[in-house]
């Protein structure tokens, strides 16, 4: 029998538990259950592939783990936020740092995980503007594979708006071009948020 993955996940003021299990070579089926309060927030589920009826046992635990991690760094980036609290961003008598460490840095802790960009933006409200960007671990310098990447403008005076998503690839890199529309009054920036089982790290760009 193969022992599931249990996590319990801490986000702004929530605690999530993220359970995945295998439900059998009967029902070649991962199954990952986001709980919150007791109750069930969310399911997700991964069906065998027809030539995957014979997986070893290894593979379906890489599997299970693949499913089991995607959920956990889904609820980081803030899938499960709720219009109350992306309310207490909308305040325009404190500055951005204050929004920012708030907003990124509420639940964070020392982590080795190591963003960079490739090249610094020059970031021009009303054009496209391309972010390229590489993740790797701090003390070795090994790329990291499957670290979600989310850039996300972020004001004094409006909700954070995301304005790419997506995850780097073998070689631990990550590229998107965004439109940065003209802006009004208010403070505004654009941060570049990198999440992986290993940690989190980001950027801040003014405007």
């Amino acid at each position: 029998m193969i022992t599931g993955f249990n996590t319990d996940v801490k986000h702004k003021s929530k605690v999530f538990h993220v359970q995945t299990e295998d439900k059998g070579r009967n029902n070649p089926k991962i199954e990952t259950l986001v709980y919150m309060g007791g109750e069930i927030l969310d399911s997700y589920r991964t069906t065998y592939e027809s030539d995957k009826k014979d997986m070893t046992e290894e593979e379906i635990i890489q599997l299970m783990e693949s499913q089991h991690k995607k959920v956990i760094k889904s609820i980081k980036i803030g899938k499960y936020d709720s219009e109350e609290e992306f309310s207490e961003e909308l305040v325009s008598d404190r500055s951005l740092d204050d929004i920012i460490l708030h907003f990124l840095e509420k639940d964070q802790a020392v982590d080795p995980l190591k963003l960079e960009m490739l090249a610094k933006p020059e970031i021009v409200p009303g054009s496209p503007l391309t972010f390229r960007m590489v993740t790797k671990q701090s003390q070795s310098g090994t790329p990291i594979e499957m670290a979600t990447i989310v850039i996300k403008l972020v004001s004094t005076v409006q909700k954070p708006q995301i304005l790419a998503k997506g995850d780097t690839d073998k070689e631990g890199q990550y590229a998107a071009t965004v439109f940065i529309p003209e802006l009004g009054q208010g403070e505004h920036a654009v941060v570049v948020q990198a999440v992986s089982d290993q940690g989190t790290a980001e950027f801040r760009f003014s405007i």
